[in-house]
């Protein structure tokens, strides 16, 4: 009797049990990845603004002379950005007709940017006549101007920190004329020169220089060809005053 009352009791422990609910496990709802964005096409290279030395500039005949490869640089740089102008011309080892020597030769082209007179911004209070703001060279903008290179029969291109300036005509001479008015001043017509323009100081100097020969020739000629009555002065430079030996304060 014992042994069956006991068997019914666990009967009824196991039915309870049996019905008591099944716990609800809760789960965080799964977030869903948004598809992958499609990809992005890396963007196209920018080029400088000099860029196009190298890629407009055609390379010149082996028997184009200088003013016409230095024109040519003008037309295109006119061509990309207007406002672009000349600052310096600089040929390395030319001939006395104006080309470039086949072996040696090279030209440095620099271009610049306008600026007003003496970077100075016109101020519409200002009564015309008024004494203008004086500006510090510290306080004018830098700006990057483009540099022009040919060499080995190909163009490079690069640019230079440089302040705006006020552009001039110019050149007025050739280089041809150049080398024909350093011959009248002694220099060898079967050498090679540097021949360089500077278009803001309306200056050439021509240069030779050969140790072993002896040889060193170096004047400046005003860029001035053309000028007044058709043929120019071409005259160099005259030497700085000698101003003798200094003079003894305390003398007599």
């Amino acid at each position: 009797m014992i042994a069956s009352a006991i068997g019914a009791l666990a009967c009824v422990d196991k039915k309870q049990e049996d019905a008591k609910p099944t716990p609800v496990v809760m789960t965080e709802p799964v977030a869903v990845a948004p598809p992958p964005p499609p990809p992005i096409s890396p963007p196209e290279p920018v080029e400088p603004p000099q860029a196009f030395a190298t890629k407009r500039l055609a390379v010149p005949a082996a028997t184009a002379t200088v003013d016409s490869i230095v024109q040519q640089v003008r037309e295109v740089a006119s061509a990309t950005a207007p406002e672009l102008g000349l600052r310096r011309v600089s040929a390395s080892y030319v001939r006395k007709d104006g080309v470039l020597d086949p072996t040696y030769g090279k030209l440095v082209v620099e271009l610049t940017l306008p600026d007003t007179p003496d970077g100075i911004v016109d101020d519409p209070a200002r009564p015309t006549g008024a004494p203008l703001p004086e500006i510090k060279v510290a306080e004018k903008l830098r700006e990057r101007c483009p540099i022009v290179t040919l060499a080995n029969k190909a163009w490079s291109s690069s640019d230079t920190s440089c302040y705006k300036t006020k552009l001039v005509g110019g050149p007025r001479c050739s280089v041809a004329a150049i080398w024909a008015m350093a011959i009248a001043h002694g220099a060898p017509d079967n050498a090679i020169a540097i021949v360089e323009l500077d278009v803001n100081r309306g200056m050439w100097s021509l240069r030779i220089t050969d140790k072993v020969r002896n040889v060193s020739f170096n004047r400046s000629y005003k860029d001035d060809c053309g000028a007044g009555n058709g043929s120019g002065s071409g005259a160099p430079l005259p030497p700085p005053p000698n101003p003798g030996p200094k003079k003894n304060p305390y003398d007599p």
